[in-house]
């Protein structure tokens, strides 16, 4: 009879190595999904912290005053932090997101870019200002794993980069004549009144091209707001005015702004004023949060929580974005009081009616304004890669 000499523990040795591949298909599966998330979360980081370092630029070319190292880098750390990322550079870069050395030339290489935190904001003869349009953030997280740290890999790492350039807003609006920005102010989320005429706000954003009826709630922070451009308050008269004849105003967004007198303004010349544009589009700034106080700095952020709301006037509204509002033809002002038909639904008597077509959140930038009769200038910041 013949016997196999075969040398003993070899099942075992295979069963181990069999039980190491699959830990580490396991690994790759579970820890890989894991690290996509984090890649994810590492992105939106970067992101938010480009975007941060390029809203001190458009304030500061919105306002003609030169930008400080420091409140760049302040925005970008806080940016950093809310987070939950790491920062291993920011860059200045110009209109086009290519990187800038401290004299102001191109580059392509880190390696001699003019960095964030290095005290000087290179100048720029390309960009909207005389300074740098925006910021290169390249942001990192680590991770514990779950099952790769059986196989000698305890700790993922993940690196990302994000641009933010700042500018005039291109194209605002799709009428050749330009659009004008009215002196009002609506939720970026879709709103109703309660049935006491107070507003009551939902999670839903609004969309484009869908047909809505935007109620004018009373005063209370998380209604509608009118503007006054020129405080303290101008009252009926000096909106009614503002409406009919703009005057080139423009917004930063994101900024804060003083909305110094809210709430429902129930007169016929008001929406008279309105109407002229009644299937036409203008320009609404639209809000995510109000403050009564001036919040310090232009993010959401700024406001300290126990300022956050409020009631009655001198609220202070912070707009992330522009909406490009098309008005109902031959009307779509139904302020007057009177028009429970026409904003059944809305919960209030009052209400704007048409759509939005348009949302300018982080749109298309350029170095030099807009061009046409009636366009009303405002600015932003986009991300570029």
């Amino acid at each position: 009879m013949n016997h196999r000499n075969e040398p003993p523990g070899q099942v075992l040795v295979i069963a181990a190595v069999g039980m190491l591949a699959m830990i580490a298909m396991v690994a790759l599966i579970i820890d890989g999904g894991h690290a996509w998330t984090q890649q994810r979360d590492s992105q939106n980081g970067s992101d938010a912290t480009s975007e941060a370092g390029a809203v001190v630029l458009v304030g500061s070319l919105s306002a003609g005053t030169a930008p400080l190292d420091a409140d760049v880098l302040a925005q970008v750390t806080a940016a950093v932090l809310a987070n939950g990322v790491q920062l291993e550079a920011a860059y200045y870069t110009d209109i086009a997101g290519t990187l800038l050395r401290p004299d102001g030339s191109s580059t392509a290489n880190e390696s001699d870019a003019a960095r964030v935190g290095d005290g000087l904001v290179p100048p720029c003869s390309s960009c909207a200002a005389n300074h740098a349009a925006g910021v290169r953030a390249v942001t990192s997280k680590s991770f514990a794993t779950f099952f790769a740290q059986i196989i000698g890999f305890p700790t993922m790492r993940t690196q990302t980069t994000a641009t933010a350039v700042s500018g005039y807003v291109t194209n605002p609006c799709q009428n050749v004549e330009g659009c004008p920005l009215v002196p009002v102010t609506v939720p970026v989320t879709v709103v109703t009144c309660d049935g006491s005429n107070k507003a009551d706000l939902s999670s839903t954003r609004y969309i484009k091209y869908v047909h809505y009826v935007i109620p004018l709630c009373q005063q209370s922070p998380g209604n509608v707001g009118w503007i006054d451009w020129v405080p303290p308050y101008g009252g009926t008269s000096e909106l009614t005015a503002e409406i009919a004849n703009p005057q080139g105003r423009y917004v930063t967004i994101p900024e804060w702004y003083g909305v110094a007198e809210t709430g429902n303004v129930n007169a016929a010349q008001v929406e008279d004023a309105l109407n002229q544009y009644a299937g036409q589009p203008i320009l609404i700034p639209m809000f995510d949060s109000t403050c009564n106080i001036d919040p310090p700095g232009p993010t959401v952020l700024a406001c300290p929580p126990a300022n956050v709301g409020g009631n009655g006037n001198n609220q202070w509204y912070h707009f992330p974005q522009v909406g490009t509002f098309l008005l109902d033809s031959p009307r779509g002002a139904w302020i007057n009081g009177n028009n429970s038909s026409k904003c059944a639904g809305s919960g209030s008597t009052s209400c704007l009616t048409g759509m939005f077509t348009d949302f300018t959140i982080e749109g298309n930038v350029g170095a030099t304004p807009p061009a046409g009769n009636n366009v009303s200038t405002y600015y932003g910041i986009q991300l570029v890669h």
